[in-house]
Formats: structure tokens, C-alpha cells, sequence
């Protein structure tokens, strides 16, 4: 199914893409650039060869989203316009040929390595120019970690063995609990997070570091390809289902006006002893850099309540959940993903987070992707159900639950159970 999604962006500017290779054929048939692709920012992964994972698989193929296609097929990601645009680190390279992965200067971030099952914080150099082409904003980066080391960007991984899971490093605070047992981490580790909202606040004249939400890595030691963009329009999780909603998620195509894209190669290392041991040479390390440290217990207390907006409710009517979210702090909080399992008897009519996200459901389990939560914020998910005509029973038992990815402190207001008195029709 992957390689048959094309983007809603893509479908937008594909008459725009003709009529520029068009013109491109005619004004450059003598060099012979109009064969070679849209001049612009494209990625620098691997693409239709191996994916350099000597460690994991020497022989393992590569199929990221970065060589120009043709209109038909859409697996590529480009930026047409990087310049005056967000970019990541102080400069950019526009690429020529577009149907060559040339590895260009991948600026914004220091490639390191991580620990296996471990949470990790991640810091880029983003640069807003004062002269821009576009709007100021809004402002969306993107993250994907090739965990599984498949070469391709998909699915999500998750921590099943508990020697895998790492107890945490005391930098500053320590962390309140250790990785849960099974907790799972997506290919697509960052979702649309909006850099020019606090605590960001990315806007013109912006070059500085932006320090990152905690992210949970891999369980499986080995290279892996990542890749950063940072966009003016979102990626379309209608199109690109995440993981946490049963989809594959993003897999890194795109066909963007503005922006840029960074592709790092780097490790996932057993433990950090081995920082040098478990990666091939060939992995981007500066001497003097360890792995990722800034495991320094970042903690954000999730408090879930709830109301049912029909009580009593009658069989054969409408029953409707109004569900608030609250972070109480004290950090932001990343992946923020709302359960709800729905009582037996009931039929799901609609479910979605207000202002925000749509929600899946596998049976009677909703799952609802929050994502990003400030400090003290507040997001309400509506959940509208059926009572069968049929049910006989004298009550309804909801029970639902929230999880982050960073460490909870009191886990005990993460979840809420409501009963709902039945009456007969």
C-alpha cells in the first residue's frame, strides 16, 4: 500500500510539476537538466541501494524517499524553495540532480549514537531568515528513526525484553520510573510538532538550538538512517496514519514549497560502554561525543477526567464521553496517546479530539493521538457511542486511560472508569 499513497500536497501541485518540467525540457533539452530532476532540497538517504547497515545486515537494501520520480509515482521528498525559508542548521544546498543521492553538508544537528530502550532528548539548530518568502508560520518539524533497521521508514518498535530496558542515568533529576515493559516507540518519533508555539516560539530571525520534547528509542542494536524536516504545512495523518492509530505512518516523502530536509546516519548501541564497539566505522561521531545524554527526567503528571453528557441513557439513544486531559506539569509532554476501552453494548458513531486529531478504533478499543501537551494544557476528546436497542443491562462501564513518553510521576490519575445508569426505553 505504501507505494501506491500520494500525498494531498502532491495531488495540489501536480499540474504545477508538469507544467514546470515542461518548461524545464524545453529550456535546458541542450544540457540535459530537465532529465535530472527539480532543482531544490531533496533528502540524502539511501534510496534503491544498500542501506550501509554492516552491523545489522550488510546486504540490507535502502528504500527512503529521496531521489526525484516522475509524476506517477511520488516517492520523493522535495523542498522547491529553501531559500528564504526555515531551514535547519545556518545553510542550506539547493541539489542540481535530483536523481543522485550526492550526501550534501547535513547541518542542524550532530550525529550521535543512542542507547537501546532508553529516552533521550534531541537539540537541532533551526535559522528563520529576516527577508522570508513565506508567512512567519506556522512552522512543523518532523522526525523519523529508523529503529527496526529495515531501511525504510515505518511501524513502530517495541521494548519486549527487560534486560533491554535501561535503568535511568541521573543527570540533574532523576527519572521517577523506568521504561515500561512493552512500551512502544514509532518509526515517526516526532508528529508534526509546531516549532513556533511555546515553548519554542520559532519565528522571523530565529538561529539558535531548539531543545527537543524526550523521545523513547529502539530495542535493536545497529546503524540506522534519520531523517529531520522542517516544513510550513503539516503532514497529512489522514494520508499517513500513525502508528498509535494502526497505520504505518509517515514514510518520509513530500513534495514542499518551502523548508528543508536533513538525513543523518547513526547507531543504536547496546550499551554505552560500547559506544565505538557495536557501530561501524563508517558512523558519524565526533571524537570527543558520547551518546545522547540528556536522560535527565523530563516528568509530565497527566491527569485524565471524564463525563457522560447523557445520564441516564436509554437504549437505542446516543451516549456521548466528553474526556479532559490535563498536563499538570511540570515539562511538556510528547506522544500523549488516549485509550478508551468501550463497554460492551455499545456501537463507537464518532471520536475525535476537539480541535484536533481524528481517532481510531480496533473493536471496542479507541485510540486517540494527542501528541504534544504544554505545561498546564488542556485537551478534551469526545467520544460518541450507540446503545444497542437490545441491551438489557442496568449500567454502561467505560474505562479509559492516557501514556506519555516521557515519565509520569503519578501514574495513578492516568486512568478513570465511569458508570452510566441504563433505563429502559
Amino acid at each position: 500500500m505504501r507505494d501506491h499513497w500520494v500525498t494531498k500536497v502532491f495531488k495540489k501541485k501536480l499540474i504545477n510539476l508538469l507544467v514546470l518540467m515542461i518548461v524545464s525540457s524545453v529550456s535546458m533539452s541542450a544540457s540535459g537538466q530537465a532529465d535530472r530532476g527539480i532543482p531544490g532540497d531533496y533528502g540524502d538517504a539511501p534510496d534503491g541501494e544498500l542501506s550501509q547497515y554492516t552491523v545489522f545486515d550488510p546486504n540490507q537494501a535502502a528504500a527512503f524517499p529521496s531521489l526525484f520520480s516522475d509524476g506517477v509515482d511520488a516517492r520523493f521528498i522535495l523542498h522547491r524553495n529553501p531559500i528564504g525559508s526555515i531551514i535547519l542548521g545556518p545553510d542550506f544546498t539547493i541539489e542540481e540532480d535530483a536523481l543522485l543521492v550526492d550526501r550534501d553538508v547535513d547541518d542542524g544537528w550532530i550525529p550521535s549514537s543512542f542507547e537501546v530502550c532508553s529516552q533521550v532528548q534531541l537539540e537541532l539548530f533551526v535559522r528563520v531568515p529576516e527577508e522570508l518568502k513565506q508567512e512567519d508560520g506556522p512552522y512543523y518539524l518532523n522526525a523519523l528513526f529508523d529503529w527496526d533497521h529495515d531501511g525504510r521508514w515505518s511501524g513502530a518498535s517495541a521494548c519486549l525484553n527487560t534486560n533491554d530496558r535501561k535503568p535511568p542515568i541521573q543527570v540533574g533529576t532523576p527519572m521517577a520510573q523506568p521504561i515500561p515493559l512493552g512500551w512502544s516507540t514509532p518509526e515517526w518519533v516526532i508528529q508534526n510538532l509546531r516549532l513556533d508555539q511555546p515553548p519554542f516560539n520559532v519565528a522571523k530571525g530565529f538561529a539558535g538550538d531548539v531543545l527537543l520534547p524526550f523521545i523513547l528509542t529502539g530495542p535493536e542494536k545497529g546503524e540506522m538512517w534519520i531523517r529531520y524536516t522542517v516544513t510550513t504545512e503539516p503532514i497529512d495523518e489522514d494520508e499517513f496514519v500513525p502508528a498509535a492509530l494502526g497505520g504505518e505512518g509517515w514514510d518520509g516523502r513530500g513534495d514542499f514549497e518551502f523548508g528543508e530536509t536533513e538525513d543523518y546516519f547513526s547507531c543504536l548501541l547496546q550499551t554505552r560502554d560500547a559506544i565505538f564497539g557495536n557501530c561501524s566505522d563508517n558512523v558519524l561521531l565526533p571524537p570527543t561525543a558520547p551518546p545522547v545524554d540528556r536522560n535527565s527526567g523530563s516528568e509530565a503528571d497527566l491527569e485524565i477526567t471524564k463525563v457522560d453528557l447523557s445520564n441516564p441513557v436509554v437504549p437505542g439513544q446516543n451516549l456521548t464521553y466528553s474526556i479532559r486531559v490535563t498536563n499538570d506539569g511540570p515539562s511538556f509532554a510528547l506522544g500523549v496517546v488516549l485509550t478508551d476501552t468501550l463497554p460492551q453494548g455499545v456501537t463507537l458513531q464518532k471520536a475525535q479530539v476537539v480541535g484536533g486529531n481524528k481517532c481510531g478504533n480496533n473493536g471496542n478499543v479507541v485510540s486517540c493521538v494527542i501528541g504534544q501537551m504544554q505545561n498546564n494544557e488542556v485537551v478534551v476528546v469526545q467520544i460518541t457511542v450507540l446503545v444497542d436497542a437490545s441491551f438489557s443491562g442496568n449500567q454502561l462501564t467505560n474505562i479509559i486511560s492516557v501514556t506519555t513518553g516521557v515519565t509520569d510521576p503519578i501514574i495513578a490519575n492516568n486512568t478513570a472508569i465511569l458508570t452510566t445508569p441504563v433505563q429502559g426505553p
